[in-house]
């Protein structure tokens, strides 16, 4: 949990700086497209300033007058387009790169593979239009320093995201440390209070029988004693769930672990269930099954099983089945617990797994249920590197599957007889 934790916060932490460099960057390419732009409108107003005074008129038609001078004078000017366009839109001269040979009304045109920044001025004299001056740039320069941006930025980006993960993986290892400390000291607390309770629950449960024996002896009501009793066998069992759940909880490798054979296993709890199931008037059937060799604690997943078989009886009412399958494929071993119960609200499905979520509290509570049961399985699981899911529908049932990694698959006959 903690590992996966510290993985969590340093994921988040990656992303999110990954948003946020990317922001940056975005802003940085809007403020430098919009200072470079902003440069090429002041060069294009200052040559619209600088060659007015070498425009004239022929008869109503603008021309430049001296051109040949007021050009060769300065060279640099001719790095732009300069265009005059009659009142028409008519091109009437153009000089310096080729440019769009028409009189553009946006502040940008496209000329073949080029895009051109243009500023068109109109000329005017005596309140009349007589014509237009027009001036382009290349946006080349500005576009490539723009390409430049987003290629160094798309270089250095991966390392700045490894760098800053990389710091964020150990600052989460020391952010996490006093927290996997207070889980552990809370799992050793867990464990010392199971193993402390155990004593003395042992002890009123069998003072609490010899007493109910004595009454029933005398023909004195031994009601309360029958309660005490039961309280107190509910009380051991949750002590023991608290203290299994301490040693399997967060464990990185299964306690005790042995070479086993699951279908065994799985055998077993559907034998020692069958008599309860017919009690119940409740169908307990295996469907399929297949061995495989697992490394293992029997012990525990005997307990993962069992939960699961006992939660199936527990929701599954009179005249209903529970169907029972082990498969394997793709080197995984699979466990299938099928019922045809009450089913769960499919709000509730994402929290079965937490320690002390009951779908139905009430119901839970008369059947002795303290919901930790499910929450005892995934930790078994886990454990094991495993997973386990749950669907459900209401009214039709719930399936949970277990995965686990297997060693050493070996098939046997499906539809066995049932346990």
């Amino acid at each position: 949990m903690i590992t996966s934790l510290r993985w969590r916060l340093t994921w988040t932490f990656v992303a999110l700086s990954a948003l946020v460099c990317v922001a940056l960057a975005l802003l940085g390419m809007g403020f430098l497209y919009f200072e470079l732009t902003a440069s090429m409108d002041r060069q294009l107003r200052v040559l619209a300033s600088e060659f007015g005074h070498a425009i004239d008129l022929k008869g109503a038609a603008p021309y430049f007058r001296d051109w040949k001078r007021v050009v060769q004078t300065n060279p640099p000017r001719s790095l732009g387009t300069i265009q005059l366009f009659s009142v028409q839109g008519v091109l009437l001269e153009s000089y310096g790169p080729e440019g769009v040979p028409v009189l553009v009304t946006g502040s940008e045109a496209r000329f073949g593979d080029t895009t051109m920044r243009v500023r068109s001025t109109p000329l005017v004299r005596d309140g009349q239009t007589l014509g237009y001056l027009q001036l382009q740039l290349s946006t080349h320069d500005r576009d490539e320093a723009l390409r430049e941006f987003a290629v160094i930025f798309a270089e250095l980006a991966p390392l700045l995201l490894i760098g800053l993960g990389a710091t964020s993986y150990f600052v989460s290892g020391k952010a996490v440390r006093p927290l996997e400390e207070n889980i552990e000291n809370m799992r050793a607390f867990l464990a010392d209070a199971g193993h402390e309770l155990n004593t003395p629950l042992a002890i009123i449960r069998a003072r609490a029988e010899a007493l109910e024996r004595k009454l029933v002896r005398q023909n004195i009501d031994a009601s309360d004693v029958k309660v005490i009793s039961h309280s107190a066998e509910r009380t051991s069992r949750l002590a023991n769930d608290f203290m299994l759940l301490a040693e399997v909880e967060g464990a990185k490798a299964p306690r005790g672990s042995s070479q086993i054979l699951l279908d065994s296993l799985v055998l077993q709890a559907v034998q020692d269930f069958t008599d309860r199931f017919d009690e119940k008037g409740v169908g307990l059937e295996i469907v399929r099954m297949e061995s495989a060799s697992i490394w293992a604690c029997a012990d525990d997943l005997y307990r993962a099983i069992a939960n699961l078989l006992e939660n199936a009886l527990r929701y599954t009412d009179t005249g209903g089945t529970v169907t029972v399958e082990v498969y394997c494929g793709d080197g995984m071993l699979s466990i299938v617990i099928q019922d045809k119960g009450i089913g769960i609200p499919a709000e509730s499905l994402p929290l079965i797994f937490d320690r002390f979520y009951r779908v139905d509290k009430s119901r839970s509570r008369l059947s002795g249920g303290c919901g930790l049961g499910l929450a005892i399985v995934r930790a078994i699981v886990d454990a094991h590197g495993g997973s386990i899911t749950a669907t459900s529908k209401l009214a039709q049932g719930t399936r949970f599957t277990i995965t686990l990694p297997i060693r050493g698959m070996r098939k046997l006959p499906d539809n066995r007889a049932k346990g």
